[in-house]
């Protein structure tokens, strides 16, 4: 079998085991009536976003063996080098700072309290942080550390975050049973919250790529995003100018790569078994 086909089956067991691990905590709180709601600690989704940092490392274990895993681990502590690489890990600061100065003109600003206010945590900084690590690493790892860095040699970036934003969807199925916050999404504000997974999938290729793969990078990026649009302050206007942010940058990618231009960056190398 070539590389690139077994590449192709390790990556569906990583989407299966991803969905596995995280479903198999999510869904039978799910079935017991649980709601996770903001600012309360019990009951949390928290484990389950571990998932797919678990199976990113049982299937380079499998197929990669110990260069793999050294691999991996090294690129969730790899700090991303250069001035464009940094400016990108820390973008999401500067869409809440301007979510925060649109807010204060229109007279609908936060309260600081408010970005306390995350899914499944109590209403404590150092909870919130805690729970912003769990969500960058146990996510990222997986998603763009193992699923993306697959796919993207053979299938290029564009249609690698394609492949990666479908799984990522489909993983998130249960959350809507269970996140008090996605319970009230309507049919229209569902396929919103599609257009925006997908947007922040195509930027975070291109973070990951101008990172040389950093996981750290990644997970700052995603766990900064959340720290603003995933917590209270997010239901006024902060959620809604970030995205957009996020929505422009992809467009604005998407296009440069289809005109021929330099926009998602170089894939990184892989390690592979000795």
């Amino acid at each position: 079998m070539h590389a690139a086909d077994q590449d192709g089956l390790a990556v569906v067991l990583f989407f299966v085991l991803a969905c596995t691990f995280s479903w198999s905590y999510w869904i039978p709180l799910a079935l017991f009536g649980s709601s996770v709601e903001r600012g309360d600690g019990w009951p949390t989704q928290l484990p389950g976003l571990l998932g797919p940092m678990l199976a990113a490392f049982a299937v380079v274990a499998l197929t990669d063996g110990r260069p793999g895993v050294r691999d991996l681990l090294g690129s969730m502590a790899r700090w991303p080098r250069g001035v464009r690489a940094q400016l990108a890990t820390g973008a999401p600061v500067v869409f809440v700072a301007l979510a925060l100065v649109i807010s204060l003109a229109v007279g609908n600003a936060p309260a600081a309290s408010d970005f306390l206010r995350y899914s499944g945590t109590n209403a404590t900084a150092m909870v919130l942080v805690a729970a912003l690590v769990i969500t960058g690493f146990g996510e990222e790892t997986g998603w763009r550390g193992y699923a993306l860095a697959r796919l993207q040699p053979r299938h290029g970036p564009v249609r690698a975050t394609l492949l990666v934003t479908a799984g990522w969807a489909i993983w998130h199925v249960p959350l809507f049973f269970l996140l008090a916050s996605y319970a009230e999404f309507g049919p229209l504000m569902a396929v919103g919250w599609l257009i925006g997974l997908a947007a922040g999938a195509f930027v975070l290729t291109a973070v990951f790529n101008v990172t040389a793969g950093s996981v750290l990078a990644v997970a700052i990026w995603h766990a900064t995003y959340n720290a603003g649009a995933g917590t209270d302050a997010g239901d006024g206007l902060v959620a809604p100018v970030m995205t957009a942010c996020v929505i422009f940058w992809a467009v604005s990618l998407v296009q440069r790569h289809r005109s021929g231009l330099p926009a998602f960056g170089c894939p990184p190398q892989i390690s592979r078994t000795a």
